[in-house]
């Protein structure tokens, strides 16, 4: 960063220095405001906001900035318009930390939070798709907010490594750059987005069915499971967004097992030792909780736990043992359509409440443009 600075600078006459002086540190007070290291939003605003095709895979590495740099004064013309360019950086900072530490739930930054819940507080690569959608309409901004949450789930479920995703986005920036309406939104999402998406989707209803504690960090099954409790709630209330999860995510709330991990009668259940292993983690036999309720049942049967889950305030589990129907074609019984109960609890529920959060999570994640 002094190395940037050193260069930018001695471009500037005596009696500007002040005043850009100001701006730069502006720039690093906010970054080290985040506990950001200001070489990775070096690389992210140059890959976001400039041609970088001429470098491998056009992935800038920390290493490459300054030379970078120093070939592209014609793209990036700090040398004839410093205060421009440090203003361009000044405005990428100021995207970067919001974008990176939302301050509410306005505007579609309710999929921003998601994102760090899903893919951890250090994941920071969606911000090379939000830099340079500077010229989004708000709308549309929002829009593409959601339909980031829905690419990183998908890398995050299929198990998309880093450095491939990285060199997606860093061909994906130039074409952000251009979007303005949704229309050009939607036909980047059909000529991009999607193209790579399905292609990692080949296998994910089969990935999905095995998905479950075993596979996959605790945090992240959380999350998904907080994800699909309140897509449900919304639903039966006739909405669409699942707003914040705070509800969902809270300590309060607990991953159950509705097969008990400390199982005494593993018969009762219809497995047996290799089938209990293979299916005690998975999600299909994984609900969220209160806590309070949790304790009150612990290695209970399922005909004890049952009657405790309807006291749950999520749907989702309060429906295991039981759908709650009103009215003839309300947005309780549409909803009701979409999910099932069981009387029992075994081998074949799991397998088939699995499926069901499948087919919800499509709903959630899945991208469809339409104009």
């Amino acid at each position: 960063m002094d190395l940037l600075k050193n260069m930018i600078f001695r471009q500037v006459k005596r009696e500007q220095f002040k005043e850009l002086n100001m701006k730069w540190k502006e720039i690093t007070a906010l970054l080290e405001g985040i506990e950001e290291k200001p070489l990775r939003f070096l690389r992210y605003f140059i890959m976001s906001n400039y041609d970088v095709s001429d470098v491998k895979d056009g992935i800038l590495r920390e290493d490459q900035i300054y030379d970078w740099l120093s070939n592209n004064n014609t793209q990036c013309n700090y040398e004839k318009k410093p205060f421009e360019f440090v203003q361009l950086m000044k405005a990428n900072v100021d995207r970067y930390v919001s974008y990176l530490k939302p301050k509410d739930a306005e505007n579609g930054n309710i999929h921003l939070s998601n994102i760090s819940l899903l893919a951890g507080h250090s994941y920071k690569l969606h911000l090379m798709l939000l830099l340079p959608a500077s010229q989004m309409e708000g709308p549309v901004l929002s829009e593409f907010k959601k339909i980031v949450e829905s690419v990183v789930y998908y890398t995050v479920i299929n198990r998309i490594a880093t450095n491939f995703t990285e060199r997606i986005f860093a061909v994906w920036c130039k074409e952000i750059r251009n979007i303005v309406t949704q229309e050009d939104l939607f036909r980047f999402v059909r000529a991009f987005v999607l193209p790579n998406v399905n292609s990692w989707k080949v296998n994910i209803e089969q990935s999905f069915l095995h998905l479950g504690l075993n596979s996959m960090q605790q945090y992240r099954i959380k999350f998904i499971m907080a994800k699909i409790s309140a897509y449900v709630d919304a639903l039966r209330i006739g909405k669409g967004d699942t707003g914040v999860l705070a509800n969902y995510m809270d300590n309060g709330v607990e991953i159950e097992h509705i097969m008990p991990q400390t199982c005494y009668d593993k018969a009762s259940y219809g497995v047996n030792d290799e089938e209990f292993s293979l299916l005690i983690n998975r999600l299909g036999n994984l609900t969220l909780l209160e806590n309070s309720i949790n304790k009150s049942i612990q290695n209970n049967d399922y005909a004890s736990k049952s009657k405790a889950y309807q006291q749950s305030k999520f749907y989702l589990t309060k429906s295991i043992p039981k759908l709650v129907d009103q009215g003839a074609d309300t947005a309780i019984t549409r909803t009701n359509k979409k999910l099932a109960a069981w009387e029992e609890w075994n081998k074949t529920s799991i397998e088939d409440r699995q499926e069901i959060l499948f087919r919800l999570s499509e709903e959630i994640w899945g991208i469809n443009p339409e104009e």
